[in-house]
């Protein structure tokens, strides 16, 4: 069999710039060009030497993986590595897809050809291929809903100690990119909590009042005095509804806690809103960036 080292390595070139483009863009990583580029020419090469040599480094899943490893370190601009190893099981996700949908459409080969750097496929394997990435795609969501969720809840996790109406109540926060949140007036951030975990700690009267600021209900004398006082209404919209309100509250005082570390001095008001809004029981409320960005910075100047 004849082979045309400039084809096969323009071949090799263009499979693993698409490889590499759509496993960094199912991750979410910023795509460099000509670092996907760099990295899609070392793969070739490798499938090249691979070839020629007639040396079995195929079957040595060690040098495969270094290989891979060698790549997306190089196309993946970025120290994060927790973001790197997710952009490396999305190449093996998206390799494994084509080269298990080339040997599904192609039952009938029979002669050993490269796919790509990472897998060479024979008609002995081309059936564990195809049923392959389903097992990848279960590996990459085990990561993204368990590992990445574990290590973004502890690096955002702040514990917010407010005071409202002589009650001191503490709640467990994450932070929320999406929360941008203000008083209409006095821009101050705005802390998104869950009105139950509110009432949990002994909030009863501020729970009723928000519940009834919510439906529309009038209050009590006790309860409007509260309000007038300490209670603002902020107007929110969740996609693909109209706009609406939640009851806020500007707490008589207000901490937040961070890895051990206790901050002041970043105000907020704290919004009740119903327990729909939280699906996960660990997470009591919704951190603004503004207020979390503060903390940070102060953490680290510390």
């Amino acid at each position: 069999m004849w082979l045309y080292v400039d084809i096969f390595l323009i071949q090799n070139i263009v499979f693993n710039i698409v490889a590499i483009y759509f496993a960094l863009h199912i991750t979410g990583v910023k795509r460099v060009f000509w670092r996907i580029l760099l990295a899609s020419f070392i793969g070739a090469v490798y499938a090249i030497i691979v070839v020629i040599t007639n040396v079995n480094l195929a079957s040595n899943i060690l040098s495969k993986i270094i290989v891979v490893l060698i790549m997306l370190k190089i196309a993946v601009p970025t120290k994060n590595l927790p973001l790197y190893f997710q952009s490396v099981i999305g190449f093996f996700i998206v390799t494994a897809v084509v080269a298990g949908l080339i040997s599904f459409i192609s039952p009938n080969v029979t002669q050993r050809f490269i796919v790509n750097d990472y897998f060479v496929v024979t008609n002995r394997s081309q059936w564990t291929l195809f049923f392959l990435w389903p097992f990848l795609l279960l590996l990459k969501w085990v990561y993204k809903n368990y590992i990445t969720f574990k290590e973004w809840y502890s690096n955002t996790l702040i514990a917010v100690e407010i005071r409202l109406n002589c009650q001191n109540i503490v709640l467990n926060t994450v932070l929320d990119t999406g929360n941008q949140l203000s008083g209409m007036f006095s821009k101050t951030p705005v802390i998104v909590v869950n009105r139950n975990s509110v009432l949990a700690q002994g909030g009863n009267i501020i729970y009723d009042i928000a519940n009834k600021i919510q439906n529309g209900e009038s209050l009590s004398f006790e309860e409007e005095k509260i309000w007038k006082k300490c209670g603002k209404i902020i107007p929110f919209q969740v996609v693909g509804s109209d706009v609406s309100i939640l009851p806020a509250f500007k707490p008589e005082q207000i901490s937040y806690k961070y890895k051990k570390n206790t901050y002041l001095g970043s105000k907020a008001l704290i919004a009740l809103a119903p327990n729909k809004f939280f699906n996960n029981p660990d997470i009591q409320g919704l951190m603004h960036p503004v207020i979390y960005k503060s903390i940070i910075t102060e953490s680290r100047e510390g």
